[in-house]
């Protein structure tokens, strides 16, 4: 089992005898913001090492690679345990180079292309990392969304949340170890607020979103799925994902369409317009936060969310332009 600065060392050291090259080469000396620098062939590649790559941190890791490649000026490499070729092959549509722990991978840099699947997966483990619980992604999700809730008392923030003092408590202090807290004039302040997102999202699916799904629907005909943006949800219901993001600026013609709900799956049967379905386009989801506004869609970080959960670019490029001028 790999942790840490191990999975790089493997990958490297099995790399190296699939294919029997000693020009492969962990670098002792890396460059500012690369997890490690690899040399292959006499070019040099940042690294973002990872433990485990899978379509909820997927995104989120290709910005960062992206990042990396415009601070660095080098080419990139995603370095990890466990990832799907699904993924690898969308990184290598994107120009950037892959390497498991157990030496499958995909590269292309000048002169060379290697690609090695079907390399058996060494088993790891997870470095222990703090970790946020369901009710901390609801109390940040609470924060995120008006920046003003950071400010008012703990009572309050616990009456409009619904979670317990000890929770708010808990929560606050730890965002205050993070430094996604500061005091302006004695009064908390959120700092960070897009690094704060991130990693929020990216807990938010894969911790909690998996827990709240509901189950899959289809429209019970065509003309219904043709005109949805018409059709009347039950109550308590709000769309998010693709289709809260097509209602929000129309950048992206949705193909699943994401509800978030307070009702139960006989509701939506009672209404006529959905029938369940196993194959079905229409996800919907139990709502886990407080909405006063009075709006069919759900709040946009939460539509940013769910697109950023999602591995594909049209997703991510309407996830991003959805918050271009947030901060």
């Amino acid at each position: 089992m790999l942790i840490g600065r191990e999975i790089i060392i493997s990958a490297v050291e099995n790399l190296r005898k699939l294919t029997q090259r000693d020009d492969i080469v962990l670098n002792a000396v890396k460059k500012p913001g690369a997890d490690a620098m690899i040399s292959i062939g006499g070019t040099d590649l940042a690294c973002v090492v990872k433990n485990v790559v899978n379509t909820s941190n997927f995104n989120s890791t290709f910005l960062s690679l992206r990042d990396m490649e415009e601070k660095t000026g080098c080419k990139v490499m995603l370095v990890s345990s466990v990832i799907a070729p699904s993924l690898v092959r969308s990184l290598a549509n994107e120009h950037i180079n892959v390497l498991d722990v157990s030496g499958n991978c995909s590269l292309n840099i000048p002169q060379l292309y290697i690609n090695i699947i079907g390399q058996k997966t060494i088993k790891t483990v997870e470095a222990k990392t703090a970790t946020l619980s369901d009710a901390a992604i609801k109390l940040i999700f609470y924060f995120l969304i008006n920046k003003e809730n950071i400010g008012k008392t703990y009572r309050m923030i616990a009456s409009e949340t619904g979670l317990s003092l000890g929770t708010v408590n808990g929560v606050v202090e730890e965002l205050k170890r993070n430094n996604h807290i500061l005091f302006v004039k004695k009064k908390r302040k959120l700092a960070n607020w897009r690094q704060l997102l991130d990693e929020w999202q990216v807990a938010y699916n894969q911790r909690l979103k998996p827990k709240l799904f509901v189950k899959k629907f289809a429209f019970s005909n065509p003309a219904a799925r043709k005109s949805w943006t018409s059709v009347v949800l039950p109550q308590g219901s709000q769309w998010g994902g693709e289709s809260g993001a097509y209602l929000t600026d129309g950048y992206l013609r949705p193909e699943k369409l994401t509800i978030y709900t307070d009702a139960d799956s006989l509701d939506f049967i009672k209404s006529r317009t959905f029938v369940p379905a196993d194959n079905g386009d229409v996800l919907v989801y139990k709502r886990f936060f407080n909405e006063k506004e009075e709006s069919n869609i759900v709040p946009k970080l939460l539509i940013y969310a769910d697109l950023m959960g999602v591995a594909d670019s049209r997703c991510r490029e309407a996830a991003l332009k959805l918050i271009e001028n947030e901060n």
